[in-house]
């Protein structure tokens, strides 16, 4: 038997320059969503940085059932290392193509 893994993805805007590329930086985000949501309930998510639109936006991909405590744990996060960091959700969607034209029409880009 075949299962399909079913994911939701997430556009997430911050306050300042996210840079998806930089390990450090997603490892201080991965750990600021796993001290909100527990170890358990973040592998359950499978949190990940799919893509970056911009400087400061991403899309993030996440287990589908997941995405509420995500979203809950992405609106607590404040401070990201020694940085002080605001980090929004626009909007969740079951596809990427979806975002990714949200992401255009919003950003240009």
């Amino acid at each position: 038997m075949i299962l399909k893994r079913k994911l939701r993805y997430i556009l997430v805007e911050t306050s300042r320059d996210f840079d998806a590329a930089d390990r450090r930086a997603i490892g201080e985000l991965e750990s600021a969503l796993m001290g909100f949501m527990g170890e358990h309930q973040y592998a359950d998510a499978n949190f990940r940085v799919a893509t970056m639109c911009g400087g400061n936006t991403f899309i993030a991909s996440v287990n589908r059932g997941a995405e509420r405590s995500v979203l809950l744990s992405l609106s607590f996060v404040r401070r990201l290392g020694n940085r002080d960091i605001g980090i929004y959700t626009i909007r969740t969607s079951g596809t990427m193509r979806k975002l990714l034209s949200e992401c255009k029409k919003l950003y240009g880009g």
